[in-house]
Order: structure tokens, then sequence, then C-alpha cells
């Protein structure tokens, strides 16, 4: 479930958001976790996100004590908090294994990831920024490289989330709910909004068959 900005500087910015479903939904049962990932997708267009969040909560407890169900089974439920701007609670639930251990934390040191990528970025035409899908703040890393970027010569912002059926993203400045999925999630939304008005193309490009990503 990995979301990729793709950034070219000079003339072009093509940061990118690859939001990616997962081809390993663990649970028993494909088809509920279908319904549930519909529920992710319905909410919006029916302003019934309260509704969505207990159906999914009521599929999630009947695989109690299945760990790998319960990873994708999470990963519709945190985004869907995260519509509602429940953020604690969207990243409270683990939607995968650690990556990364403790020992191997304790041996590291912080950085600025924001200078460290405007930094990188002089060096190359292309910024990929992962995100997930249900942490908003991945969002506001985001927009906060924006208007340096802007500055350093990158113009095009190309985001997965957004569908082809919306012509008119660019024109009228900001996402609506048939613009696509993710971008209903509140800060994902002020992230377009906040790229329109610095100058910045969107591209879209979803395609629900995977063959353009």
């Amino acid at each position: 479930m990995n979301n990729k900005l793709l950034i070219l500087p000079n003339i072009y910015l093509l940061p990118l958001i690859f939001l990616v479903y997962t081809n390993q939904l663990y649970a028993n049962e494909p088809s509920e976790l279908g319904f549930l990932y519909k529920q992710v997708i319905d909410a919006p267009k029916n302003k019934s996100y309260n509704d969505a969040i207990s159906k999914v909560i009521a599929v999630k407890d009947k695989y109690k004590g299945d760990q790998q169900s319960l990873f994708a089974i999470n990963q519709p439920l945190t985004t869907l908090y995260s519509y509602v701007g429940q953020y604690k609670k969207a990243i409270s639930f683990p939607t995968d294994e650690p990556l990364i251990s403790e020992d191997l934390i304790e041996n590291l040191s912080p950085i600025s990831a924001v200078e460290k990528i405007l930094t990188m970025s002089k060096e190359t035409q292309i910024v990929m920024i992962n995100e997930a899908h249900h942490i908003a703040l991945h969002r506001t890393l985001t927009t906060s490289l924006l208007q340096k970027l802007w500055s350093s010569g990158y113009r095009y912002l190309a985001i997965e989330t957004l569908s082809k059926r919306d012509v008119d993203i660019n024109i009228r400045g900001y996402a609506i709910e048939r613009s696509g999925t993710y971008s209903n999630e509140p800060v994902y939304a002020e992230m377009i909004r906040t790229a329109k008005k610095l100058g910045y193309q969107i591209i879209t490009y979803d395609d629900s068959s995977g063959s353009e990503r």
C-alpha cells in the first residue's frame, strides 16, 4: 500500500503518488475483503463514513486471533478513520509486520527529512515520496516540500489516486468526491489545493487494471 510522489526539476515536476492496493489480502474470504475496500470507495460518495467504519469493525471481529487477516482488514479501517479526521485511531492499528527492528533504530540518528530531500532534489529530476494511505501526516511532509520544490523548478504533480474522469481538476484547482479515492481525506485534499495555488500542473493517471502503474 505504497504511495509515491515523483517530482521533476527545472521545467518539469513530475511528483507522483502511487496508491497501490496490496496483492496480498490475507483474510480467509477474499470476497469479504473486497467488500471492505468497497466501503473505502463508497463512503465519500454516500457520505456514510460512520456506517462504513461500523461494517468494517463487524468483519474484523470475526477474525480475532488471525493476525494476517487483521493486518489486511486494518488497512481499509484505518483509511476510513483518516477520512473523518480520527488520525490517532488511524495509526493505532498495525497494517503490516514491522519492517525495522528496535535494535536498528537505536543505531540511527534523526535528521531533517525536508532538508535532506531538498538537497537531493537538486541532483536529480525525479523525487519520489512514499506514503501510507491511512497516515495523513505523510501528506503534510509532501505539502511542506511543494513551495521549496517549486522554487527549484519543479512543475508537475502526478498522483495515482486521482481518476482520469476528473478532467477539470486543473481548472477547478481542488479535488472533489469524484476526483479519486484517497483525495477525499482532508489533508490529501489540502495538499492538492496547495499545489494548485503554487501553480503545479496536476497529472491524473490512475488505472484500475494497474497497467499504467
